[in-house]
């Protein structure tokens, strides 16, 4: 079984114990010592060490507070010298208060190690005092005017102390959050620390804590660099890792070895702060300083930044010195090496740097400016001229000459591009234009409108022809209205200028679409007519036409309320008239309207019609010559006159009649078939058949087999009574006029 008394640390000499409290043992040495104290009472600890030289009971620090008490700086000098005064602030290793010194009859500064904390390991206590006695050894040693001077090392009340010269001024974080210090004298702050640090480099000193609290700013611009217990040999490796997370470079994190390289990055990150407000850490990583914060500094500082604070140190300067003497060289010359001069940058470094280059370049600037002054005397001409020639040009926006407006805005968009920063230039240019796109839309408008009347007057004058859908869907399609996309097109209807002339095309469309077997698009058209139309009585009309039947050519009115709406407006209720046969409410709405147009056509015809299907001849006789005379190019009129006539077996009236209709549409069939039948009954037989056989036996043959009222079943049956001959063949019905469509 193994002794215990084996297991415990061994009793450490004298001369370890020395260099414990001296703070001079190694490190790794430290542990076996501390576990060697733990073995003993308290009262045995403090036995050993004050007999090495620490004193562990003494009064605490916030003592020395009291500018008038009998705490005492004793630097081997006789007690009294140096009275303690007030505190000047603390850290985490020591403390720091204002103090005077007799000797000397100065104001200094005194900065004490911070006592031991009774939850602190005496391992940390003695690391803090070793930190401590470096700091005063390292800035004794430094001799620079940046670096505040040590005058004295000695103790207080038992702990270490120095003093040192005495500065006042503010934290450069409190410089750069309360302002009032232009950027240029913070960059030239910032020079001095990094000539600083560089004089430590040039010792092989490492600050390992370059941050904003560690800087002041003095009141008459002095810049210093303090808190120096953190410093390191350059390559000597205290396996610590030690300075303020947000400024510490990448590798310090690592304890890696204290390098000058690392108190570069920190000088990059004070650089960075000076210029934009932050430094170069952030709670989530190291900021990408290619992309983000130097966007908006110098482009040579944002170099110095970038190359101060990469994260490979090779790619760092070396050291402060050279961090220094490129921010001299900023200041000097607008350049740093770290930012790549474009041409003109080092062109303008040459010329700063010769006489004889300045000489020729203000010769040159001379030459240059001179120039400029005529140029922009031309330019002024030139502008006064084009601002006058623009205003001729705008007084031609009201022009209805396509030429002219034509011409007028090439002329006026040349100007602009001229002279784009004139205002007058820019307004004309664009009011042309506007008027150019308005007498476009206008012309298109009337295009559209005289299409419509053309399609229109065809219907009327002709009735239905071979292509008559195609010819409407055609024309429909110019202003966006297309069947197989009804909601687009209901909303293009409901918003056009031409929206009661579109309407009526609709219908007409709507019609020709069943009489050609396009009944599934012709609905469609019923049903955008239906939404879309421009007021309620064609929307009414759209309804019922979608639910309407046909008989033979002419389709069916039906008895619904919608058709008594469709009735209330006289738009929706010509064009009724001209698709529907007649029918009672039909026949009320067509003598309704002539009361208030006496010469209108549609009205007049369905009258007409009306009165001959009724046998009143005389009145047929007259509505139809009244609707000649309103539609001179229709042979509708004709249609119903030489109906007339045959009602009266006036042959020779009706050859001429027939004949007056032919004048006006040579093709159409209705009226050959009637011209047929006089020629026939005039003793012309053989004529008459020959002119019969030259129309389309399958329509005629339907009309002689499906009776359903139609006014051509008339002609047939007159035909045959004549002792014409109607050719067999597949009964089926065909447009009326076979012609080609008006357009052709």
């Amino acid at each position: 079984m193994t002794n215990p008394r084996l297991l415990l640390p061994a009793i450490p000499s004298d001369a370890d114990l020395d260099a414990y409290c001296a703070g001079l043992l190694p490190t790794s040495e430290f542990a076996s010592i501390e576990r060697w104290l733990d073995t003993l009472s308290e009262t045995e600890q403090v036995l050993v060490l004050d007999a090495h030289g620490i004193n562990l009971v003494h009064s605490p620090l916030q003592g020395l507070t009291l500018p008038n008490d009998d705490h005492r700086f004793r630097p081997n000098h006789p007690p009294g010298r140096i009275d303690v005064g007030s505190e000047l602030g603390r850290g985490g290793m020591g403390i720091v208060h204002a103090a005077h010194d007799r000797f000397f009859n100065r104001t200094i500064a005194l900065k004490t190690l911070l006592p031991r904390r009774m939850d602190e390991p005496l391992e940390c206590f003695l690391l803090r005092e070793v930190a401590f006695r470096r700091e005063a050894t390292i800035t004794a040693a430094l001799d620079h005017p940046a670096i505040i001077p040590v005058y004295e090392y000695g103790d207080v009340d038992g702990l270490p102390a120095f003093a040192m010269k005495r500065v006042t001024g503010r934290t450069l974080n409190e410089a750069v959050a309360v302002g009032g210090i232009g950027a240029i004298s913070l960059i030239d702050g910032i020079r001095h620390i990094a000539e600083a640090v560089g004089h430590a480099h040039q010792q092989r000193i490492v600050h390992r804590d370059l941050t904003p609290a560690n800087v002041i700013i003095g009141e008459l611009g002095a810049v210093y660099v303090i808190d120096w217990g953190l410093a390191g040999k350059t390559g000597e490796n205290d396996g610590m890792i030690v300075g303020t997370p947000a400024w510490m470079a990448p590798e310090q994190q690592t304890s890696a070895a204290p390098d000058p390289r690392m108190d570069v990055f920190a000088l990059g990150g004070l650089l960075l702060l000076v210029l934009t407000g932050h430094g170069p850490r952030r709670a989530d990583g190291f900021i990408d300083l290619t992309r983000h914060q130097t966007r908006s500094m110098p482009r040579a500082l944002a170099a110095v930044v970038r190359r101060c604070c990469a994260t490979d140190p090779a790619e760092r300067y070396p050291d402060g010195v050279a961090v220094a003497a490129d921010l001299r060289r900023w200041q000097n010359d607008g350049l740093t090496q770290a930012q790549e001069a474009s041409r003109l940058e080092r062109l303008w470094q040459s010329v700063r740097r010769s006489q004889r280059a300045r000489i020729v370049l203000g010769a040159v600037v001379s030459i240059l400016l001179t120039i400029s002054l005529l140029v922009a005397w031309q330019a002024a001409v030139n502008r006064r001229e084009a601002i006058s020639r623009a205003a001729r040009l705008e007084e031609l926006a009201n022009s209805r000459d396509r030429l002219v407006l034509n011409e007028a805005v090439i002329e006026a968009q040349a100007l602009h591009r001229l002279h784009p920063g004139l205002a007058p230039v820019a307004v004309a240019s664009a009011r042309l234009e506007q008027a150019l796109v308005l007498l476009t839309r206008m012309e298109a408008e009337q295009r559209l409108k005289a299409d419509l009347r053309i399609m229109t007057d065809h219907v009327r004058n002709q009735g239905t022809w071979a292509g008559e859908w195609k010819d409407w869907l055609g024309l429909l399609a110019q202003v966006g209205i297309d069947p197989k996309q009804p909601k687009i097109s209901a909303l293009k209807l409901n918003r056009s200028d031409q929206a009661g002339d579109l309407a009526s095309a609709i219908v007409f469309a709507w019609r020709s679409g069943h009489q050609q077997g396009a009944t599934i698009e012709a609905d469609q058209l019923a049903a955008i007519l239906a939404t879309g139309g421009p007021t309620p009585a064609w929307q009414a009309l759209g309804r019922f036409l979608g639910c309407t039947q046909f008989r033979a050519h002419d389709p069916i009115f039906c008895v619904c309320p919608d058709s008594n709406e469709a009735l209330s407006e006289v738009e929706p209720t010509s064009v009724t008239l001209a698709i529907f046969a007649p029918e009672p409410r039909l026949i009320i709405a067509a003598h309704a309207a002539l009361e208030r147009d006496p010469g209108a056509f549609w009205p007049l015809l369905v009258t007409a019609r009306d009165a001959l299907e009724a046998g009143r001849l005389h009145e047929a006789e007259h509505h139809a010559m009244v609707a000649s005379g309103a539609a001179s190019g229709s042979v509708l009129p004709y249609l119903v006159l030489a109906y007339v006539a045959l009602g009266r077996q006036d042959w020779a009236s009706m050859e001429v009649e027939t004949n007056n209709g032919l004048v006006r549409s040579p093709r159409h069939m209705e009226l050959l078939l009637l011209r047929a039948v006089a020629l026939a009954r005039l003793g012309h037989t053989a004529k008459g058949q020959q002119q019969l056989d030259a129309l389309d036996p399958g329509h005629l043959q339907y009309h002689l087999q499906h009776p359903v009222g139609h006014p051509m079943e008339r002609g047939v049956q007159a035909a045959l009574a004549a002792g014409l001959t109607i050719a067999p063949a597949e009964p089926e019905l065909g447009p009326l006029t076979p012609s080609p469509s008006p357009q052709h």
